[in-house]
């Protein structure tokens, strides 16, 4: 009778290990995002925050960067006490020939708020036949700031996407 519940006992241990175990692989997560309050705590340390992107169409199983689509970044604003703010909304220039985007935060911040839990999503599509957009990467329900490197000028870059668009079915 001891040596069933022994077995059991030595299954459900290796389970949990290897459960464990998965969370702090490279590059996986059993956590789709970081725990609410946690995203982008590291933002604090830098005067302001860059973010690079890419915008793509799948046309038949092959990714083609687009020219002149946009995306939108949308952050949570914080005064110096730290009460919360309407949100802050910024649509980034159009993506190069290249599918590229890239934007400063800090050209639009407010003087005395701070940024967090900053997301970004597609906005508009280049004008074409990719024109419906995709949860690739969270485009749709928007991407969380969390690849960042920092840079000589005490901003950080952060890394969101690629994003992809489809082509339209009609």
């Amino acid at each position: 009778m001891a040596l069933p519940r022994l077995v059991l006992a030595g299954i459900v241990a290796f389970a949990f290990v290897g459960i464990v175990s998965a969370d702090y692989r490279k590059g996986r997560s059993l956590k789709p995002y970081p725990p609410p309050g946690k995203e982008n705590q590291s933002t604090d340390d830098f005067s302001a925050i860059k973010i690079q992107g890419t915008i793509h169409c799948n046309q038949a199983g092959r990714w083609t960067p687009v020219r002149g689509a946009t995306a939108r970044v949308t952050c949570l604003a914080l005064n110096v006490r730290g009460y919360e703010s309407a949100p802050f909304s910024v649509v980034t220039p159009r993506t190069d020939e290249r599918g590229f985007f890239h934007i400063n935060l800090g050209k639009y911040q407010l003087a005395n708020y701070r940024l967090r839990s900053c997301r970004v999503f597609l906005e508009a599509p280049a004008p074409g036949i990719c024109n419906v957009p995709t949860d690739i990467n969270h485009g749709l329900t928007g991407a969380p700031l969390t690849n960042y490197r920092p840079l000589g000028d005490l901003s950080a870059l952060y890394f969101v996407g690629p994003f992809v668009y489809n082509p339209s079915p009609y």
